[in-house]
């Protein structure tokens, strides 16, 4: 992450309400979850499919 995107969030953080904030970390964080499962997959050498379940 380059740190003038984190300037940049932290200096407008007080215009978003918390919960805003707070879903958008969630989504980074559950993003990164998934690319980081994908890249060990592949690693391995298996193939894998997703699907999206709402």
């Amino acid at each position: 992450m380059k740190s003038g995107f984190l300037d940049k969030l932290i200096d407008r953080v007080d215009r978003v309400e918390t919960g805003e904030v707070q879903n958008y970390l969630i989504q980074l964080s559950r993003e990164k979850d998934f690319w980081n499962r994908c890249l060990r997959r592949c690693r391995k050498g298996s193939s894998f499919l997703t699907r999206k379940v709402k």
